[in-house]
């Protein structure tokens, strides 16, 4: 009688490149080589347009003040973070802990506390 077995899956099954399937070795999921150049290429692409000067009717003005009366408030944040990096973000971890705990064992009365 044979032993029946299972197949193993190749990585490059697309049953293994749903989501939440580890990673194994050969997944073409893998970014071995980091952040792609062509996102530092566009930073330096959108620095250098932020910081072109335009007469604007007589006025002249950098090109990023000009983005900035143009784009709402969501749109310039993402150009900016795109073009300078995302602001950090402050975090406080001096609060204080406002909750309380109550332990309650139902085999003590609580007149015996």
């Amino acid at each position: 009688m044979k032993k029946l077995t299972k197949r193993k899956q190749s990585p490059n099954q697309l049953a293994n490149l749903k989501k939440g399937k580890p990673f194994v070795k050969g997944d073409p999921r893998i970014n071995y080589k980091g952040r792609a150049s062509n996102f530092d290429q566009l930073r330096t692409f959108l620095q250098e347009m932020a910081n072109e000067e335009i007469d604007d009717d007589g006025v002249k003005k950098t090109r990023l003040r000009m983005i900035a009366e143009s784009l709402s408030e969501n749109q310039l944040k993402d150009f900016l973070e795109f073009a300078y990096g995302k602001v950090p973000q402050p975090i406080d971890v001096k609060g204080q802990i406002e909750s309380k705990v109550e332990i309650v064992n139902p085999n003590v009365k609580t007149d015996e506390l």
